[in-house]
């Protein structure tokens, strides 16, 4: 892992420079200054820090400078002096607004030390809404076209935080909207690197997701094959690939001749149960007819299975089977934090051995907090997906007729998911 996140480092700084470069030349003001690097950088020794972050790790903020900072905004001057006056320190309220005021008046650098210098003092929450201010600002500027200063505040930025996955995406939704595609892959590479918790993963992997999708509809929809297999090859290269992705991949390189490479990226797919008659398939089609034809709209696209739902008015129904032979039907819920089932329906299905009961719980409802059972059941098949050991919440209530309970978070979290409206689909792509 170290060596591919020094590589894919190495690669970030190289068109970082470039990346930047034109956001700088964007800038009407470029020809009279640009923005001096910070002396003491909160992410120094980045190259060797990368394989060696872990959660919890937090390299210290560089000192402020020594300077009185220069406020154009005459309401936070006059704050300040104030203040002094009263020989009364600024409170977190002052300190926000002070942020704010200089993120406002394009004094970035002096922003940023001045955030630094209060980020071990302030409480959390305070910090959040200094956070809050930051990427609320950036993503107006990029909203409103505002190239240069976007440019200028996120170089600045990452000059200090070199990690934050916040700032990094907005820089890849730049990227994205300028058409620099490879420089959005190669930040979301990056960015993939620092998710070191779960919802960062997510977060990353989401967005990712929805690029690649909106990537391949895009080129395909012009037949632009060639670009298209260029694309994911681009993909394989910052090892961003999954199992969907080789797959197009493959079907690509097939349809442009490249048996050799197709079939690297399909032998290790057709060890995965998932994959391998549709690599047979593949095969199949492509030795029959020695050339092949990608298709124009892939029926999942960039998902490994699609399962069908039965929709309930603005709901779906989806069948599930418990412990091999108790199917039953969920609706599914990505506002519930936990999968339920209702009391009539566990009181139903439950029998000795099959289930773990790991006590009374409080869980928070779309009717408020309520008191429930929370139970273990070992087996769970959610399409031809076998999960074990899944948490469900029992509770009171009635959700309807046929409707044994809600579909929740804690197990569509553990795939890429996307809901087909108009096929009534849940595709689905395992984490």
């Amino acid at each position: 892992m170290g060596g591919k996140a020094k590589f894919i480092f190495a690669v970030f700084l190289a068109f970082l420079s470039g990346w930047f470069a034109r956001g700088y030349l964007l800038s009407p003001q470029s020809h009279l200054s640009e923005p001096q690097p910070f002396a003491h950088n909160k992410g120094s020794g980045a190259a060797e820090s990368v394989s060696g972050y872990h959660q919890g790790d937090k390299p210290s903020p560089f000192s402020a400078p020594d300077k009185t900072l220069e406020l154009n905004d005459s309401a936070s001057a006059e704050l300040v002096d104030s203040r002094k006056l009263l020989g009364s320190p600024l409170n977190a309220s002052d300190k926000l607004a002070l942020f704010q005021s200089l993120l406002n008046t394009h004094q970035f650098e002096d922003a940023i030390h001045f955030y630094a210098a209060n980020e071990a003092v302030l409480a959390l929450a305070d910090i959040q809404q200094w956070r809050t201010a930051l990427l609320q600002f950036l993503s107006l500027k990029l909203n409103n076209g505002e190239t240069a200063l976007f440019t200028e505040l996120v170089d600045l930025w990452l000059q200090y935080d070199y990690s934050d996955i916040d700032v990094l995406l907005l820089m890849a939704k730049f990227n994205r909207v300028m058409a620099y595609y490879l420089e959005a892959l190669q930040t979301y590479a990056l960015a993939s690197t620092y998710a070191y918790n779960l919802q960062k993963k997510m977060q990353v992997d989401e967005e990712l997701q929805h690029f690649v999708l909106t990537r391949d509809a895009a080129y395909a929809k012009r037949s632009e094959w060639y670009e298209l297999m260029n694309f994911y090859g681009q993909l394989m290269d910052l090892g961003l690939e999954n199992a969907p992705r080789k797959f197009r991949y493959a079907e690509l390189l097939l349809m442009h001749g490249d048996e050799s490479t197709a079939n690297f990226q399909l032998e290790a797919l057709s060890l995965k149960p998932a994959w391998k008659s549709r690599v047979a398939k593949l095969r199949a089609d492509w030795a029959d007819n020695g050339d092949y034809q990608a298709r124009q709209q892939i029926p999942a696209p960039g998902f490994e299975s699609a399962i069908a739902m039965k929709p309930l008015g603005s709901h779906y129904l989806m069948e599930v089977v418990l412990n091999g032979d108790d199917n039953i039907e969920l609706l599914v819920d990505t506002g519930a934090s936990i999968t339920m089932l209702t009391s009539d329906s566990f009181a139903r299905l439950v029998r000795a051995g099959d289930w773990q009961d790991l006590g009374w719980r409080f869980f928070n409802t779309a009717n408020g907090v309520a008191r429930g059972r929370l139970m273990q059941v070992e087996h769970f098949q959610l399409g031809s997906y076998q999960l074990k050991d899944v948490a469900i919440a029992v509770q009171g209530g009635n959700l309807g007729d046929g409707v044994d309970g809600l579909l929740g978070m804690n197990v569509l979290n553990k795939f890429h998911f996307q809901i087909n409206q108009d096929r009534h689909e849940l595709m689905l792509t395992p984490r």
